[in-house]
């Protein structure tokens, strides 16, 4: 009987392993869209180079769609682990599909317009947009 129990909590840690992979993603995309995002605007007013700002909107736009990607994904893992952590011992098969759990705010176009991204990046692209606009 433990046998069956270890068997579920390895299933789950595995999840939670992966869910924890998918949330350190989204942070270090986070910090490197602020980096690049930072540095190609600090050189655009150095320099006056307008297509610097162009480019970092461009940056922020790809890192915004990625970080979206990743929350999709770890959304749809902790349905997974929901779903393990409610199944009988007897039922545990380890498997890791997600597919089934894409819907609703778990797309990947809902995640990047999720509460979650939308409050971090939204202020830095109308904050972009805005200076290219004056300074244009």
């Amino acid at each position: 009987m433990l046998d069956k129990v270890d068997r579920k909590l390895k299933h789950l840690e595995l999840i939670q392993n992966i869910i924890n992979r998918m949330n350190s993603s989204s942070f270090i995309i986070k910090g490197w869209s602020i980096t690049l995002v930072s540095g190609l605007f600090a050189l655009s007013i150095t320099y006056g180079n307008i297509p610097l700002i162009i480019a970092s909107l461009f940056v922020l736009l790809i890192f915004w769609i990625m970080d979206g990607f990743y929350i999709s994904r770890e959304r749809m893992f902790r349905d997974l682990y929901e779903d393990v952590a409610t199944k009988n011992e007897d039922q545990i098969d380890f498997k890791m599909m997600i597919n089934h759990y894409y819907k609703g705010n778990r797309t990947w176009f809902a995640s990047i317009f999720s509460k979650t991204l939308l409050p971090f990046y939204l202020p830095i692209l109308l904050g972009l947009v805005t200076i290219y606009i004056v300074t244009r």
